[in-house]
């Protein structure tokens, strides 16, 4: 229903148009009406096909964890085809339980056996079927009815059928290393200083959960899942160096608010046999009631790719320079055989 006015201003307009012939304004009225009914209906209908093709060709959401468990899937059926093959390779008849293809006679010493699925990549998508090639460490025998074994990479070529069933379609083959990537670096950039809250908050926390001095709850969020380790694995701590990707965290003072801010932690973490491990820790830190707290530990850490062209790279410290001494209330040494 159009309001009263908006009627009677229409009404004026057709009037007018008619030169104040009443019958033949209905006419303009009714006919007007009726153009805009059919141009509405006819840009109608191919909005309706537009969202309709939108709907049906929008990109599916990617399910990681299915991903990561084909993946698995793939890496077992292919470590168990190349142990298989390794053990008795003059067993035909277990081996086309993999592989349907000829496998002639060989000479190669039974015995064998398959470590570790090193490296699986998808390979192409045809007609409903996936291929995969995974390279897989094992051990051969040096000779038969030897006990010495010599180390030796396979590849075997997967493919899965549109019900997802797998199939080796090529025996092992020798393969050397893949070669390493591109890599990327941290968004990390920013180094806070040792005399910054965020330097301390991750030194207590860090020393609470792996080497047990001091109570964890300090520096965790409320009902945070992160524990401490029991036993503990390592008796003393020390942090070479702190970066974080924002400048709140660099902050001298605690800002009222901050989320999701990123820090990742250089440490040196030692056994109670004298081993010394570096390792990196990448964190989720936010503030809460004045203080930094650890949210959690980053699963996803932010990246910098050789194509931003707005990319930085990371700072940089000399470890020699940045090892650092905890104060005294943090502490990291912890009683041997505690």
């Amino acid at each position: 229903m159009l309001s009263r006015p908006l009627q009677r201003f229409l009404d004026g307009v057709f009037l007018r148009i008619s030169g104040g012939d009443a019958i033949r304004a209905d006419e303009i009225r009714t006919r007007a009406t009726g153009a805009f009914l059919v141009f509405i209906m006819a840009s109608y209908i191919p909005l309706i096909a537009a969202v309709v093709l939108l709907v049906i060709n929008r990109p599916q959401p990617v399910d990681e964890a299915a991903q990561s468990d084909q993946m698995s899937a793939v890496e077992a059926y292919a470590t168990h085809f190349v142990d298989t093959y390794l053990k008795d390779p003059s067993n035909s008849a277990a081996i086309k339980q993999f592989y349907d293809g000829e496998v002639p006679a060989s000479a190669l010493p039974a015995g064998g056996r398959a470590l570790r699925a090193s490296s699986a990549l998808p390979g192409v998508f045809l007609d409903g079927f996936q291929t995969y090639s995974v390279v897989v460490d094992a051990e051969i025998p040096k000779a038969a009815n030897s006990a010495s074994m010599v180390f030796i990479r396979l590849q075997v070529d997967i493919s899965a059928d549109p019900k997802n069933r797998f199939k080796a379609f090529t025996l092992p083959h020798a393969r050397p290393d893949r070669p390493s990537g591109v890599p990327v670096e941290l968004a990390t950039t920013t180094l806070v200083a040792e005399d910054r809250p965020v330097f301390k908050t991750v030194y207590g926390f860090l020393s609470a959960m792996l080497t047990g001095q001091g109570d964890l709850a300090p520096y965790v969020a409320a009902g945070s899942s992160l524990t401490a380790a029991q036993p503990p694995r390592f008796t003393t701590m020390a942090i070479e160096r702190v970066q974080t990707n924002s400048d709140l965290a660099n902050a001298q003072d605690v800002p009222p608010k901050a989320d999701g801010i990123e820090v990742t932690v250089r440490a040196v973490m030692q056994t109670a046999s004298g081993v010394l491990m570096p390792m990196d820790f990448p964190l989720v830190m936010s503030v809460a009631g004045g203080h930094w707290q650890v949210d959690r530990i980053n699963d996803a850490p932010s990246i910098v790719t050789p194509n931003d062209p707005g990319s930085t790279p990371p700072q940089t410290t000399n470890p020699t320079t940045t090892t650092t001494t905890p104060p005294p209330m943090y502490s990291s040494n912890t009683p041997e055989g505690s």
